[in-house]
C-alpha cells in the first residue's frame, strides 16, 4: 500500500524505484530529507513533493485516530445508556 501511495505522487517522483525502499507505514510517516537522500532522491524539489505529501498523510492519520477515539467513546456511552435502560426496565 505504501508503494501505491508514493508512486501516486506527481510525475517527477515516478523515476524512483520505490519498490526497493522497503518502507513500513511508520517509516513512511517519519521520512526526512536525509532519508530521501539515502534512498536516492537527491533533487530538493522532489524531496519537497514527497515530504509535503507525507505531511498530508500524517494529518489524515491523526484525524483518523481522533475519529476512532470519538467512536470508541460514543460506543462506550451507548453501552452505558443501554445498561441503564435495561436496569430501569427490569
Amino acid at each position: 500500500k505504501n508503494l501505491l501511495w508514493v508512486s501516486g505522487l506527481d510525475a517527477p517522483t515516478d523515476q524512483y524505484q520505490v519498490s526497493e525502499w522497503h518502507l513500513s507505514g511508520l517509516d513512511l510517516l517519519q521520512l526526512t530529507s536525509h532519508d530521501l537522500e539515502v534512498l536516492g532522491v537527491q533533487k530538493i524539489g522532489h524531496q519537497e513533493l514527497i515530504l509535503e505529501a507525507v505531511e498530508k498523510l500524517c494529518s489524515l492519520v491523526r484525524e483518523n485516530a481522533q475519529l476512532c477515539v470519538s467512536l470508541q467513546c460514543m460506543s462506550a456511552a451507548a453501552g452505558c445508556v443501554a445498561k441503564a435502560f435495561f436496569l430501569c426496565v427490569v
